[in-house]
């Protein structure tokens, strides 16, 4: 290797990896007696002219701040030293991990056992998960990119996409940035992140091909594909493997992202149980929460228990955001039926609101709701007259056998589990049953073919959950809350992350920002294929409403 020191530092080892972003090496920090190994990546920008060069430099600074902090943060992602620029050339010097990565061990070994690949998964999706919470993506979750730390045997989870996506910052024929080509592995991403729309859940989709390429030696290029349903066929390269693991591989690789686990924390909690399917029902139908390519997904979050009614409970379940965030679109829902749920204000819904309430409006196609929601968004109906006589209670569906009462089951849930979920878009309703218990009120939905499913007061005086299912599919078309002006801002926009799926654009939170701040009241947007608002209401509530862009 050449005895040049980069940044008057760094020796280099020896080349260990080469492509189309640049070179990795190891090398040695000579300012330091031990000369500590390091692993210093070389990543070379696709664009030369000034203007790009100069964003490049500003997001690659902004990346490296957010590699520094989850390095600094979790234990199985490697640590960032330092970052620098030479030559036109950017430079991450991170830790060094000795182990191998699954590739070189697949490589020994032909196939894992069934017991070394599931241990490799419930150990490294809490690391995807906390990822996930910050708001990032991973992007090219493969064999490669895993690497069993040789002190501990942990995986270590390295090479985030988001560094290399600003290597390809490009100018468009109007000056705008952009960028020239798709992060990811092709056969390991799905179609949604090939598309330039990466989720959450497709990140679970790349560890589910990981491990099947670890349980068959197959890569996904090799594996059959069901002429009827797209999917993959794997099982016949692993005839005897344990019936819940390849049900939950099968999930995590579903084509579609609300077949999908939405999180990472509902994978590892699968994985981690072994319940009995509903008779009957589909795959895609049980205990799945559905994230649509350009949908939300939620996060599981931790609050106390719910016995304990105290200030501390409701608090830190508005902080964990995004089960607060789901609760007001049931409420507004509901709103629509003549006959008020409770006596409280009434929702008005100027234009295409998942409630409506007056008699004469009708649901607009080309805006996003336009509602004023009361301070608990479900304790109140409209007075006016919908298209029906009086409001339709609807039988609420039957429970699973596993279903419980709704206080016992609600309670049991939270105190054993500490988690309260909220829903994206694309939900069965019987996750949302499952999970939360029966709700307080059921009704006739305002847009045709809809059920409104209203969890009232659910963080008692804080929090309602509101949600709006096709009653066909029983699939959520609409998810809904209102957050106190308690709520701090962030975990408003945390929710409105989990909401969504993929991390919200800077323009969405400097919205919710204003609206936040009282510098405006409105923010209508879209988001693939999903519409969405944020408005404060006449009760001082900020209202977040995310729907299916064809329901209204």
């Amino acid at each position: 290797m050449s005895l040049k020191l980069l940044n008057n530092r760094y020796q280099l080892v020896q080349a260990i990896a080469t492509g189309g972003f640049g070179q990795t090496f190891l090398a040695e920090d000579t300012h330091l007696p031990s000369r500590r190994r390091c692993l210093l990546k070389q990543l070379k920008p696709v664009a030369h002219n000034p203007q790009a060069y100069q964003l490049i430099q500003e997001r690659f600074a902004r990346e490296a701040a957010i590699l520094e902090k989850l390095g600094n943060s979790h234990d199985q992602i490697p640590d960032l030293y330092a970052y620098f620029e030479e030559g036109g050339q950017f430079y991450l010097v991170q830790e060094w991990i000795e182990g191998q990565t699954l590739t070189e061990k697949l490589q020994r070994e032909v196939k894992l056992s069934e017991s070394t690949v599931r241990d490799i998964l419930i150990n490294i999706l809490p690391v995807i998960d906390y990822v996930h919470t910050q708001g990032i993506i991973h992007r090219d979750i493969k064999p490669d990119n895993i690497i069993l730390r040789q002190r501990d045997n942990k995986p270590i989870l390295i090479d985030f996409g988001a560094v290399k996506e600003t290597m390809t910052t490009v100018l468009n024929s109007q000056g705008n940035p952009t960028h020239s080509m798709v992060i990811g592995t092709p056969g390991f991403m799905p179609s949604e992140q090939a598309a330039g729309r990466p989720i959450f859940s497709s990140d679970l989709y790349s560890l589910g091909l990981t491990a099947i390429y670890l349980l068959t030696g197959k890569l996904p290029q090799e594996l059959q594909v069901d002429s009827q349903t797209g999917e993959l066929i794997w099982r016949q390269n692993a005839p005897n493997i344990n019936r819940n693991l390849a049900t939950v591989l099968d999930k995590a690789i579903r084509s579609h992202p609300r077949d999908r686990f939405s999180t990472a924390r509902q994978m590892l909690d699968a994985l981690q149980t072994s319940p009995t399917p509903v008779a009957g029902v589909p795959l895609s139908q049980q205990e799945t929460i559905a994230v649509s390519p350009g949908g939300a997904s939620t996060q599981a979050v931790k609050i106390p228990h719910p016995s304990n009614r105290s200030r501390e409970w409701k608090k830190a379940a508005i902080i964990a955001g995004g089960i607060v965030g789901a609760a007001f679109i049931i409420g507004i829902a509901i709103a629509k039926s003549r006959q008020p749920i409770a006596p409280q204000p009434v929702v008005k819904k100027d234009t295409s609101s998942a409630i409506e309430n007056s008699p004469t409006s009708t649901p607009s196609t080309s805006n996003p709701v336009t509602a004023k929601i009361p301070s608990p968004a479900i304790e109140n109906s409209p007075t006016s007259t919908p298209s029906t006589p009086n409001p339709v209670s609807e039988k609420t569906p039957p429970p699973s056998a596993t279903q419980e009462p709704i206080n016992q089951n609600r309670s049991r849930r939270i105190s054993t589990r500490g988690l309260v979920p909220g829903f994206p878009v694309g939900t069965p309703e019987s996750t949302v049953r499952n999970t939360l218990g029966n709700p307080s009120k059921i009704t006739k939905g305002v847009w045709k073919n809809t059920r409104a499913v209203l969890y009232e007061d659910f963080v008692p005086s804080e929090v309602s959950l509101g949600y709006l299912f096709d009653r066909n599919t029983q699939l959520l078309r609409q998810t809904e809350v209102a957050f106190a002006p308690s709520v701090d801002s962030e975990s408003m926009f945390k929710t409105l992350n989990e909401m969504l799926g993929s991390p919200a654009s800077r323009e969405i939170k400097l919205q919710l920002e204003r609206v936040y701040k009282r510098e405006k009241n409105r923010y209508s947007f879209a988001v693939g294929d999903l519409k969405g608002v944020i408005e404060r209401n006449d009760r001082d509530r900020i209202y977040i409403g995310i729907w299916d862009r064809d329901l209204h």
